[in-house]
């Protein structure tokens, strides 16, 4: 896929703010995966020294609405005008930008952290917006950077019995219904990949961005289209669960999770990741 098929297909999948921004609400399966997110975005920003933040992919200004209301100073770039738009209503204290994260529109070395949060995995050169990112941010900064969790058991239920429900469509020409779990994921046409934690920890260390700590959100193994049927008793098996199981199986139970990283150096980074590479296998 080239870049401007890319652009296009992200312009068409986030085309419409307004139902996005709504997308947060309730409890389907969208909305409890976006709320735990947020919930623990939130929680790493309660725990920091108040500052200038920055959303990179700001979409409708969910985010940007919460940390401003704790005394964030509050920004947010997206390419979309019209999420930008919705971002006024919902954030009408927060600074907002149309614009690219691949070129960030600020001074070097200026916000205290920076979020990235469901826009790297639809970027061709991730790379590229994370050196922006290490550019804007100051010193000893704190980035947080979230990316789908591809090993999760629901994503590789939906993967594969959904390609196996389209084969049998196509092949016998039949009238099964494409229920809305199979057009729930056709909607990621403009995703490009899923990072595993090793991979993503990688990549933000080549840009000079020290992984810290890994933080799995939205326990959920309930695969569709059983989550849609009883709703209420997919929750409630999923809260039971994890109430169990808490994190042990975190990358097969959880359906995303955040790297938090800090900015140093590169030869600060190097010598950390090597520390880090010689205590594991002491």
């Amino acid at each position: 896929m080239g870049p401007d098929e890319q652009e296009r297909l992200v312009a068409s999948d986030f085309a419409d703010a307004k139902a996005y921004a709504k997308s947060y609400l309730g409890n389907g399966s969208g909305a409890r995966f976006f709320s735990a997110r947020l919930r623990q975005i939130c929680m790493l920003f309660d725990s920091a020294n108040r500052g200038r933040a920055l959303d990179v992919g700001c979409g409708p200004g969910i985010l940007l609405s919460k940390i401003s209301e704790i005394q964030f100073d509050a920004y947010g770039i997206d390419r979309s005008a019209s999420m930008i738009a919705e971002a006024r209503e919902i954030a009408p204290l927060a600074h907002l930008t149309v614009g690219r994260a691949e070129k960030l529109p600020f001074p070097d070395n200026y916000f205290d952290i920076v979020v990235l949060a469901g826009i790297l995995e639809y970027l061709p050169e991730p790379e590229d917006a994370l050196n922006e990112v290490y550019r804007v941010a100051k010193p000893s900064s704190m980035i947080i950077v979230s990316m789908l969790n591809g090993r999760a058991f629901c994503y590789q239920w939906d993967k594969t019995v959904g390609r196996l429900w389209r084969a049998i469509r196509r092949r016998w020409r039949t009238e099964l219904p494409a229920t809305s779990w199979l057009h729930r994921s056709s909607q990621s046409r403009s995703h490009l990949y899923r990072l595993n934690e090793t991979a993503l920890r990688k990549l933000l260390a080549n840009c000079h961005l020290y992984p810290e700590k890994t933080v799995y959100y939205d326990f959920d193994v309930v695969p569709p289209p059983f989550d849609e049927v009883n709703q209420a008793g997919a929750i409630a098996l999923n809260d039971w669960l994890e109430s169990h199981l808490g994190e042990r199986f975190a990358m097969l139970t959880h359906r995303g999770f955040l790297i938090v990283s800090q900015k140093v150096r590169s030869v600060d980074c190097h010598h950390r990741m090597i520390l880090r590479q010689w205590n594991a296998s002491a």
